[in-house]
């Protein structure tokens, strides 16, 4: 299974481990998330950071449709590298909610 894993998602070999990471904690300090907790299936800090690496990794137009695409492929090999546990990714009408809610300001600063 690994072996498959390497070879569909290079990225998660090519790029340094660790970066990712520390990017991904970063993400949850800056980040708060508002969203009420009952029935919440992914947190916010994983999603924003699943966009990322689809926005990056993408070679097709940025809409959202073709990067959801691209975050149902890379969610359980980014998972695993971060040691969490994916059940299916976030789904097209919810990633649209979150990416309207989340609070770029805050992100930023």
């Amino acid at each position: 299974y690994k072996f498959v894993l390497k070879k569909i998602n290079p990225i998660y070999e090519s790029s340094p481990k660790n970066e990712i990471k520390e990017y991904y904690s970063e993400v949850q300090k800056r980040l708060k998330d508002h969203r009420d907790s009952r029935g919440k299936k992914h947190e916010l800090a994983f999603v924003i950071v699943l966009f990322l690496v689809a926005v990056l990794r993408s070679d097709k137009p940025l809409n959202v449709s073709c990067l959801h695409r691209s975050m149902k492929y890379e969610c359980a090999g980014l998972a695993e590298l971060l040691g969490l546990t994916a059940s299916e990714c976030i789904s097209y009408s919810q990633l649209k909610r979150i990416l309207k809610e989340v609070d770029y300001k805050q992100f930023n600063q």
